[in-house]
């Protein structure tokens, strides 16, 4: 924690025999460095004190940051070990690893608490990702093994992140399974936690594999390595008794198939790429009772990048009026049925390679200006206008850094590359926020943004954390 300026009226800077204070003899990189300890309040003060004070901090590229940080809102800038294997942020605490064989544990800092970053302990054996829930006090560990005969197994290890150890409500905390054809790589590996189910995802470039099991006993009770439609290419659980997939093509069931859902038609000039989805973390039995997460589906069009935001509220109605039926039969919904009036499909500028940007029905999102970016909530309970144009917007705040506003009306997206104009009318509010310095990365938790300074050909690995309070 930066520490704070404080005078104490018993104890004056002492001068020396020429009148001159102390302070001003010391080396400017001397006393920059004792500055650089103080938080941006303090630094403010200091500010004030003399010129040469005024002096150091003006011309200090590393103190004029604090203080631009502070004013924005940035509790603390936390470093990070260079590098990542795999990361996780949930509830305020980050996890990352670098090498598959350790864990650095943060506690990012909010208003009332300092935070704290504990050394890095040692994992074995080997892992490739993990998840966790901090309110079950639980991280599950993911292993690609390889055996010299060429089989292959996905491995996982359940235990308590304070201890590191077998988890106690888990009767069988280590389980695996083996892969079919003995697969020589996978491109994509992925683990969710909700509730009592952990589920892995995994992508082998000629097919892909979802596993679910009940951690607490080890039981497997979902193997789709065989039916899952063709072209998948992204699973999330929309509570820890469904999910959905997303996919290009296909129409192959995945266990009990409630409901296909149509995306906007496209022109038949274009091809559609890839399709991929994101939502936040599930917190122990939480989920069970809110249907109010909201996974957003990215799009991919060729060089055309758009977002689609869906409140898993939808999905959930889907299964309720699945099992509805006398006798239930798939729903197979074209976009006109389910999409204008319960999503909102927006153009996006490049996205970076970093997820963890939902939380709860919020998201946070990059803007082609440089240092700005935008916070869509869209927890709007009440809609006033629904005839309002998105270009008509219904303005709170405004500052120069600093504008909310709430959309409420429809917006109209004609591109060529849909076969016909995109209109689509979900409600949100949009906070647009300057900080102070651009970022190649964002994450978002309950109370905070945090802004990555990273590195490397595809910008893979951390620098540091920017805090910042919402």
């Amino acid at each position: 924690m930066r520490g704070s300026f404080m005078e104490d009226d018993k104890h004056h800077a002492r001068n020396n025999d020429n009148g001159v204070p102390e302070w001003h003899l010391l080396p400017v990189e001397i006393v920059v460095e004792v500055f650089r300890h103080l938080d941006y309040v303090s630094l403010l003060r200091c500010h004030l004190v003399c010129r040469a004070f005024n002096k150091t901090i003006v011309q200090s590229s590393e103190l004029r940051c604090i203080v631009e940080l502070g004013k924005a809102g940035c509790v603390q800038s936390i470093k990070i070990r260079s590098g990542y294997m795999a990361y996780e942020l949930v509830a305020g605490i980050f996890l990352n690893s670098a090498n598959g064989d350790d864990l650095l544990t943060t506690w990012l800092p909010s208003l009332t608490d300092e935070g704290k970053q504990l050394p890095a302990v040692s994992i074995s054996p080997r892992f490739r990702d993990f998840a966790l829930d901090p309110t079950q006090d639980l991280i599950i560990f993911l292993q690609d093994h390889l055996e010299t005969t060429g089989t292959r197994f996905v491995k996982l290890s359940v235990s308590t992140l304070s201890t590191r150890t077998a988890h106690p409500s888990s009767s069988c905390p280590k389980f695996e399974y083996q892969l079919p054809g003995a697969p020589e790589r996978i491109s994509t590996l992925a683990i969710q936690i909700a509730g009592d189910l952990v589920a892995v995802f995994l992508d082998l470039v000629s097919d892909a594999i979802l596993l679910i099991w009940d951690w607490t006993k080890g039981s497997l009770l979902v193997d789709v390595s065989r039916g899952l439609p063709t072209g998948v290419y992204d699973f999330s659980f929309l509570d820890s008794r469904a999910f959905s997939i997303t996919s290009i093509m296909g129409t192959k069931p995945a266990h009990v198939h409630i409901a296909r859902l149509h995306m906007p038609p496209i022109d038949l000039r274009y091809q559609l790429a890839s399709m991929t989805s994101h939502t936040g973390p599930f917190l122990g039995a939480i989920e069970l009772i809110n249907h109010s997460r909201l996974p957003p589906t990215r799009v991919f069009m060729g060089n055309h990048c758009f977002v689609l935001y869906v409140r898993a509220r939808t999905f959930r109605s889907l299964v309720t009026s699945y099992y509805s039926q006398s006798i239930p039969i798939l729903l197979d919904l074209e976009w006109d049925k389910w999409g204008p009036h319960q999503t909102r499909l927006m153009r996006q500028v490049p996205r970076f390679p970093w997820l963890r940007f939902v939380e709860g029905q919020r998201v946070v999102c990059p803007t082609s200006q440089r240092g700005t970016i935008q916070v869509l909530d869209f927890n709007v309970l009440t809609v006033t206008d629904q005839s309002q144009s998105s270009d008509e917007l219904m303005e709170h705040v405004t500052s120069p850094d600093f504008s909310k506003v709430t959309v409420t009306g429809p917006n109209h997206i004609s591109d060529d590359i849909f076969a016909q104009s995109v209109t689509t009318c979900l409600p949100f509010h949009q906070l647009s926020l300057k900080l102070p310095r651009p970022y190649l990365g964002y994450m978002l938790d309950e109370d905070r943004i945090i802004g990555l300074q990273t590195e490397g050909l595809f910008d893979e690995k951390i620098l540091s954390l920017d805090v910042y309070v919402l």
